[in-house]
């Protein structure tokens, strides 16, 4: 069923009540040689892997407000601790963005 894109925003925001916090937890790979992908494999990656984040955050835009502070030494030093602990020995090859929200407030070309 495709919905639009406020039909979308008021289901989300009417079960939940609005937005604390997004982790765009999504995404695929597909596996092969870059000769050998089709349109349509490259057309379902970039759907998922940039159009649902996008569209999630502009449902309730949380990330849209950057706190305008400077970061405090363990607020950036907690997230990158535990980015190279033995609890995240999954997660490799990753940009991991602690700034407050500042890239957030960044314009497409």
């Amino acid at each position: 069923m495709k919905m639009r894109f406020q039909e979308e925003k008021a289901l989300i925001t009417g079960a939940f009540g609005g937005l604390d916090s997004l982790v765009n937890d999504a995404g695929i790979v597909t596996l092969g040689k870059i000769a050998e992908a089709r349109d349509d494999d490259f057309a379902r990656s970039m759907a998922v892997n940039v159009k649902v984040p996008s569209r999630l955050c502009r449902v309730d835009p949380v990330a849209d407000h950057p706190l305008r502070r400077t970061g405090a030494l363990m607020e950036i030093e907690k997230p990158m601790c535990w980015l190279v602990s033995k609890e995240t020995s999954f997660v490799t090859g990753q940009v991991w963005t602690i700034d407050v929200g500042c890239m957030a407030q960044l314009s497409f070309p």
